[in-house]
């Protein structure tokens, strides 16, 4: 997880936020995506945060990385 949020702060949307932590990229290897397209592995993970994300000055924005381990041993 890496905290991507003082890269959008000057952003029209984050004006008036006092939240410091808006943005994340987030990386997930996990078997249980074996079988799942993409849309359903994102899916999956912003079904994790949807409290977060719902709320006021909650989390803006997540940039998701979401690999089987098959797939990560093959994009290194």
């Amino acid at each position: 997880i890496e905290n991507e949020s003082h890269k959008h702060r000057h952003h029209a949307p984050m004006q008036g936020v006092t939240s410091t932590e808006t943005h994340f990229r987030i990386k997930v290897v996990s078997s249980q995506f074996d079988g799942q397209r993409l849309l359903q592995r994102q899916r999956g993970i912003f079904n994790l945060f949807k409290h977060e994300m719902a709320m006021e000055g909650g989390i803006h924005a997540m940039a998701l990385t979401t690999r089987t381990p098959g797939e990560e041993d093959k994009a290194k």
